[in-house]
């Protein structure tokens, strides 16, 4: 399998995977413009995109949705009380319910769409096997439940929210209530809550955690970087690499 987190952070995520020579997406958060201009720099063609898979409904998870689905006729997956809950107004013929905790099969690879702590209406997370590989995108999640947990410990790659530090979002600007809500059940992963749930239930076969989701003003590179590290490094049977997903611009292509 190859991924790369085109887009990650409150302004937009998106997430291309591909594998068994089926390119998709996870969420479309960034303008399809956007989409595209990155998937080209990868070396990838947005035309041959098989699929977008949706978490929720807040914008900067389907941004570019409508625009690129419709563009190059592309279905949307996604729940239905997500999209009875989201402003995608794309070619119904395009939509495609899915169940959370139900897995499907799409075009030989193993996709299935698992339920989170958020506060959104139906929200998702996703775990994509193929073959032996097993990879999967989690982020905006309040809360480290048993299905992240379960995810963690049989995954070769992780995209894992590391959304703030504790004290930066403490001391920070944010209004009460919006701090309150980010550091609840159904808000945001700090760094520290990152770490610890990759200490505690990462296996020796976890080669790659891609940090997501990172705020802006909540939050650095380093400080992200340092909390990690400094945790997994009790973890002498990890051989892992650790990669920093941003808003600007895509990761590189990762291989598993």
């Amino acid at each position: 399998m190859q991924s790369s987190a085109l887009a990650s952070g409150s302004s937009g995520n998106c997430f291309f995977i591909e594998a068994n020579n089926t390119p998709f997406l996870i969420d479309a958060g960034i303008s399809a413009k956007q989409i595209c201009r990155r998937l080209e720099s990868l070396g990838k063609d947005p035309e041959k995109i098989k699929g977008i898979f949706i978490t929720h409904e807040h914008s900067d998870h389907i941004k570019g949705v409508d625009v690129l689905a419709r563009k190059y006729n592309i279905p949307v997956y996604l729940t239905r009380k997500c999209h009875e809950n989201c402003n995608i107004e794309s070619d119904h013929s395009l939509v495609r319910h899915i169940e959370k905790d139900k897995e499907l099969d799409f075009h030989g690879i193993k996709i299935l769409p698992f339920s989170k702590n958020h506060d959104a209406s139906d929200p998702v997370s996703y775990a994509i096997a193929y073959r032996e590989k097993k990879l999967s995108v989690m982020t905006d999640i309040g809360l480290v439940c048993n299905n992240v947990i379960d995810h963690i410990s049989g995954s070769d790659l992780i995209f894992m929210e590391s959304n703030h530090d504790l004290q930066m979002l403490e001391k920070g600007p944010y209004p009460a209530y919006l701090k309150k809500r980010i550091a609840s059940d159904f808000g945001h992963l700090s760094n520290y809550a990152a770490a610890l749930c990759l200490l505690e239930h990462a296996s020796p076969k976890l080669k790659h955690v891609i940090l997501s989701h990172l705020s802006e003003n909540n939050n650095t590179e380093e400080i992200a970087l340092k909390t990690i590290r400094s945790l997994l490094s009790t973890r002498k049977d990890l051989s892992l690499k650790i990669h920093l997903s941003g808003r600007q611009k895509p990761t590189e292509i990762i291989t598993i």
